[in-house]
């Protein structure tokens, strides 16, 4: 008898709690701070652009290290700061470039939620950009 009163309090409980628990998706809004390019940088890195980041960055490779391994974005190096926010893309790429000392132990792998639920909860988190 115990059995079974705890078996529908249970069901009851699962019921009413299903519709309260939603999965939720964290995007961020980042704005900056300043003008400067270095501030720019920042935002492409923490965007996941890849592509508009690499355009930004000094064509030699040397003076581009440089950079990379002088720049902080909001305190923290400019890869750390990249994979903080969840830019896989340019975090690994950065991450090449930079210092031993600041470098993250990223492993190139992407995972896409192909069961990904349309009405999940979107968080917005917006991000004030300051670099040095």
């Amino acid at each position: 008898m115990k059995l079974q009163i705890l078996v529908i309090i249970s069901a009851i409980f699962v019921f009413v709690f299903s519709g309260v628990v939603k999965a939720q998706k964290i995007k961020y809004v980042f704005v900056a701070g300043d003008a400067s390019a270095n501030t720019i940088r920042c935002i492409q890195a923490g965007e996941n652009d890849l592509s508009k980041l690499r355009r930004s960055l000094p064509f030699s490779h040397t003076r581009k290290r440089a950079l990379i391994n002088n720049l902080t974005c909001n305190n923290l190096p400019i890869n750390q700061f990249a994979a903080r926010f969840g830019a896989a893309d340019t975090a690994y790429y950065l991450n090449r470039l930079t210092h031993k000392k600041n470098r993250l132990e990223l492993d190139k792998v992407s995972i896409t939620d192909l069961a990904s639920n349309d009405d999940e909860e979107t968080i917005i988190k917006t991000i004030m950009i300051a670099s040095n």
